[in-house]
């Protein structure tokens, strides 16, 4: 039983489930990206051989990763073959068709390639932003050094005695 027919050359770089609403994400190797909303892809019968999902050219290299990403998708973390790891609102990325090949979003070192992407999904609501904040404020207090401050005229003992 076959899911879908792959061409000669073609290989399978995601499965996902698709989500009313939803976009599908997609980075290819040279560094270029773009959202797509689900519904401009067509639903097929078991066994078809798929559609077009992005103009590919040497420019942009081969798709490494498809994401189905939902509006709780808030980062996106993208990770080169040289271990450079870049964090980038998911916002950021075009929304672009079907069939265009995308716009740069990463931009990679000479013979450098995007290897890996995930979306870490849950948008914080600003009460968990406002709770985050006065954390990161107590820690902050808790870290700063304590200073003693003479008083204008006071001198140290110290001095007066020259020890």
């Amino acid at each position: 039983m076959y899911g879908i027919r792959l061409s000669d050359g073609d290989t399978l770089v995601s499965l996902n489930i698709a989500t009313s609403g939803g976009q599908l994400l997609v980075v290819t190797e040279n560094g270029y990206g773009k959202r797509t909303p689900i519904e401009e892809y067509p639903r097929r019968n078991r066994g078809g051989s798929g559609v077009l999902t992005a103009r590919l050219t040497d420019k942009t290299g081969r798709i490494t990763a498809a994401r189905a990403i939902t509006e709780e998708d808030s980062d996106l973390m993208i990770v080169s073959a040289s271990g450079v790891v870049i964090r980038m609102d998911v916002s950021v990325i075009r929304m672009l068709g079907r069939t265009t090949q995308g716009t740069l979003v990463q931009n990679l070192a000479e013979g450098d390639t995007v290897v890996a992407v995930a979306a870490t999904n849950g948008k914080r609501t600003d009460e968990e932003k406002d709770d985050e904040s006065d954390e990161e404020r107590e820690i902050d207090s808790e870290l700063e050094p304590e200073i003693e401050s003479e008083e204008p005229g006071e001198e140290s003992q110290e001095s007066e005695t020259g020890e």
